[in-house]
């Protein structure tokens, strides 16, 4: 399914072609305080008869921020239907007079439209980011970030081109086409913890995505490279402005910076797992969210969540140094076999051994025996996720080993031994594996029990085929991809390669 967004520029022409290609659709509503898009009216009549979900923007104006939003929400509200999804704030520069909206004037826009209690889209360009970071960082869990970056701008998305971490929905091309829409339309792809559903689904509050072992690894996947900074600029950058005084987005969430950060990059990506929504994301770390790995450690320690041997995937690796007593380091587990223990961690490098003041993210490897690690915090996930982990075994110290079903089975997902639940007969259709009926969400659990062939499982590469041939291009093996197809195996539609 494709995610255009559109106005009077390039309207829909085919309704029955629209919802068949279309997932949800987004168009212009408003401009500044007067203008009305011409397809309005219809736009909405459309998508209300064909059941198609739609969101509106607002082209906001500098100086006029707010009542631009509010000129929305009054033009709107007497006629959206079911179907309608929320409202969005599209901050960027006016190409008539080269102005563009004052932070502090998108903040109080913003700031309405969430106080409204619905879901939200804010919309910058990539080149804007730096003005309206704190913006995009303060707001609300049920607004979702929607971010513009065209690079190429060919109708396809380049991986050479990518959006900022934590954005949820890429805005890649003004250039792309979908079925049903006239010409050539602006196109989207979904990058953070926010799926489909949430776009598509008519809950007027947000409900975020699982907070699942997967979906953290993903997302740290996503930061592995990042270079701590020289100064306070270009932290959402992962390369510009690299430095060795400890400036970081992760810290900077937190409202610190120019300190030690393996533990607040932990923080944070729990805290984007769980939509920016702190009070969630310190409960996952056992009611502590601090920059001070041996804090974290006591909070597992006093939830009785802390283990000194058989790791879990997810699982949050506590290491000692030299600079006090405790913890001095921290990692998240990725993967974990009978001896060895894969990591992906802030404040690192590659260096051998622990370091913990690196620089940068890395994936990192251990020895299960290996004398530094101190233990392992385990945090509260999804417990539907939770209970189909594999459950430790062997008695070793502090490196102890651990079930080798326990394996990471890619990149974006890890973990557990596939269910055991039976999956159901085949669908009626030769073109499609079994119908699959497990509790696991992990993906190659998922493909082995319907039987992908171990040829298209275990590393994203090998399952590009198979999300090639269900309408998945550009395949990164991100948890939003991943679940697409968990999605179809468990209708009994995922096409056989």
């Amino acid at each position: 399914m494709k995610y255009p967004d559109i106005s009077h520029h390039h309207p829909v022409n085919d309704w029955t072609k629209a919802k068949k290609n279309a997932a949800f659709l987004i168009s212009k509503a408003t401009q500044g305080t007067s203008y009305v898009d011409d397809t309005l009216d219809s736009f909405i009549a459309g998508c209300e008869k064909n059941k198609l979900p739609y969101w509106l923007y607002s082209f906001i104006t500098r100086g006029k921020e707010l009542e631009s939003a509010k000129f929305l929400v009054k033009t709107c509200k007497g006629k959206v239907g079911p179907y309608f999804r929320g409202y969005c704030l599209d901050v960027e520069k006016d190409p008539a007079n080269g102005t563009y909206p004052t932070a502090s004037g998108a903040k109080k826009a913003l700031e309405y439209l969430e106080s409204l209690g619905g879901k939200v889209l804010l919309y910058t360009g990539y080149g804007d980011h730096e003005k309206y970071k704190d913006v995009i960082r303060e707001r609300k869990s049920s607004t979702a970030w929607w971010e513009a970056r065209y690079g190429e701008n060919n109708g396809s998305y380049s991986s050479r081109y990518p959006c900022h971490s934590g954005v949820d929905l890429h805005q890649f091309t003004s250039l792309g086409t979908c079925p049903g829409i006239s010409g050539k339309c602006d196109l989207n792809r979904m990058t953070g913890t926010k799926d489909e559903a949430w776009f598509t689904g008519a809950e007027k509050t947000t409900v975020p995505a699982k907070k699942t072992v997967d979906r953290l690894i993903a997302l740290a996947e996503d930061e592995v490279g990042y270079l701590e900074k020289k100064s306070n600029k270009d932290l959402d950058h992962k390369t510009k402005n690299a430095g060795k005084n400890n400036y970081t987005k992760y810290n900077a969430v937190f409202g610190v910076n120019g300190c030690y950060w393996c533990a607040y990059f932990i923080c944070w990506l729990f805290y984007t797992l769980c939509g920016n929504n702190k009070a969630d994301a310190k409960k996952m770390l056992c009611g502590a969210l601090s920059g001070a790995c041996e804090t974290l450690r006591q909070a597992f320690i006093k939830q009785k969540r802390y283990y000194v041997k058989n790791p879990k995937v997810g699982d949050l690796v506590f290491f000692k140094g030299t600079r006090h007593a405790g913890a001095n380091h921290i990692a998240l587990a990725v993967k974990v076999t009978k001896d060895k223990l894969y990591t992906i961690e802030g404040n690192t490098s590659m260096g051998k051994g622990v370091v913990d003041n690196g620089g940068g993210v890395a994936k990192k490897t251990y020895a299960l025996s290996y004398s530094k690690i101190m233990g392992y915090g385990r945090p509260v996930y999804e417990k539907d996720v939770e209970s189909s982990q594999a459950k430790p075994s062997g008695s070793a110290s502090a490196g102890g080993s651990i079930s080798s079903s326990s394996a990471s089975s890619g990149n974006a997902s890890a973990g557990s031994s596939p269910s055991t639940s039976s999956p159901d007969k085949p669908s009626s259709s030769a073109g499609y594996y079994k119908k699959y009926t497990g509790k696991s969400e992990r993906i190659d659990d998922v493909f082995k029990a319907v039987g992908v062939p171990a040829k298209f499982r275990d590393t994203y590469m090998k399952r590009k085929p198979v999300a090639s041939k269900n309408g998945i291009s550009n395949y990164k093996g991100s948890a939003t991809q991943n679940l697409k197809l968990v999605k179809l195996a468990k209708a009994g539609k995922l096409k056989k390669v």
